[in-house]
């Protein structure tokens, strides 16, 4: 709006605004035509030098409302730019030592891709990073260090280190047997068994990492189901075959009952934890506990 205003104002449009005063001072006079006398000269030099004067002062006012157009443009980006910079510093991010385990490949790898990925850094940079990320005396140093660090050798070394321990199906196999002997030994071993909250969140780990692999909780649920189930205590027991009967009657169709259970064993936790926030608040708990023993006594 300032600078169509400015235009207005100057009365002149930027693409006319040309100079004019080469007309008058370059202009000739004609023999036998133009006769001039001498203050007739000096009128037309001033005239020229007047109009000369007005275009410099019209030019410059012209470019300097363009300037400031383009220069709130760019001090709102600058601006918007500045309020998003963060005013603290993030800590520096550790490359995970790893020692050629199948069961932390994804981690490793899912942080480790990002310098694998990198264009800018050349290979053989990779290397002695991958190098860096990788456990001395491991097995994973091992299999990197079989190879001279040269950038030629770099993709060799990575795809070795693909094929030894993050081949797809037998880190499916490592996942499934972790979930499975999760639940077995927590269904077997009554005197150490695991808290509701803790098996729920190691099955979900497990679970993650499966779905991360493209494998999905419709394929191992007939296994885990009732496992899972056999390790929930009576009257949650109840309180599911119950919930499980509602949605059955309710619905024709059929549904995961694996992922079904797994989503009423998070809203159960959710409900405890609220249950022992409100007995915990304000510190009532302890001077109720208090105050009966002391009407015990």
């Amino acid at each position: 709006m300032e600078q169509a205003a400015s235009s207005v104002e100057l009365g002149v449009k930027p693409g006319t605004l040309q100079p004019r005063s080469r007309y008058h001072t370059n202009r000739q006079p004609r023999p036998g035509k133009d006769r001039c006398t001498e203050r007739d000269i000096c009128n037309e030099i001033e005239s020229a030098e007047s109009y000369e004067d007005k275009f410099i002062y019209r030019k410059t006012k012209l470019e300097r409302c363009i300037s400031r157009a383009d220069n709130g443009i760019d001090t709102h980006s600058v601006s918007e730019s500045i309020s998003n910079k963060r005013n603290f510093k993030l800590p520096k991010i550790e490359l995970q030592k790893y020692d050629g385990s199948l069961r932390v490949w994804l981690s490793f790898w899912g942080l480790f891709k990002k310098i694998d990925e990198d264009s800018d850094i050349p290979n053989e940079d990779k290397y002695q990073y991958l190098i860096q990320s990788t456990l001395k005396g491991s097995r994973a140093r091992e299999v990197v260090e079989s190879f001279p660090p040269t950038a030629e050798n770099y993709t060799q070394a990575i795809e070795c280190l693909k094929a030894r321990f993050g081949r797809e199906d037998v880190l499916v196999e490592v996942y499934v047997r972790e979930l499975l002997s999760l639940v077995l030994n927590n269904v077997l071993n009554n005197e150490h068994k695991l808290p509701l909250i803790k098996l729920y969140d190691r099955i979900e780990t497990q679970s993650r990492s499966l779905q991360m692999l493209g494998v999905t909780s419709d394929k191992y649920a007939s296994m885990l189901y009732p496992l899972v189930e056999s390790c929930l205590p009576i009257d949650l027991l109840r309180i599911w075959e119950r919930h499980l009967s509602s949605i059955t009657f309710k619905s024709d169709e059929k549904f995961n009952k694996s992922e079904t259970l797994m989503k009423f064993l998070g809203k159960e936790i959710e409900g405890e934890e609220k249950i022992n926030l409100a007995k915990s608040g304000f510190g009532l708990e302890h001077k109720t506990k208090k105050n009966l023993s002391m009407c015990v006594l």
